[in-house]
């Protein structure tokens, strides 16, 4: 399992667009694709074992979203936080 990511992400990182110029008329959506935490936020008292589970991020989900976006010519916009931060599925 990838350990949580323990650095810095600019503003401007904390969503990654690939292939913007995609000839598809889908745009590709992959949240819950990181399990960065800013700094600021520790480890939310969670152990590090728990912040590489599910409940941080869906391990699998930017892999199988990389592949959908390469095969279909897609854009793709991914999370880069976990989403123990902040979850795009529910509101704020």
């Amino acid at each position: 399992m990838a350990k949580a990511r323990r650095a810095s992400l600019a503003p401007s990182e904390t969503v990654r667009v690939t292939n913007p110029g995609g000839s598809s008329p889908f745009v590709l959506t992959c949240d819950h694709a990181s399990n960065f935490l800013p700094a600021e936020f520790g480890t939310l008292g969670l152990p590090a074992e728990d912040l590489s589970r599910h409940i941080a991020w869906d391990p699998g989900a930017l892999p199988v979203a990389s592949r959908m976006a390469d095969a279909l010519d897609a854009t793709l916009v991914e999370t880069r936080i976990s989403r123990l931060v902040i979850d795009c599925n529910r509101p704020l």
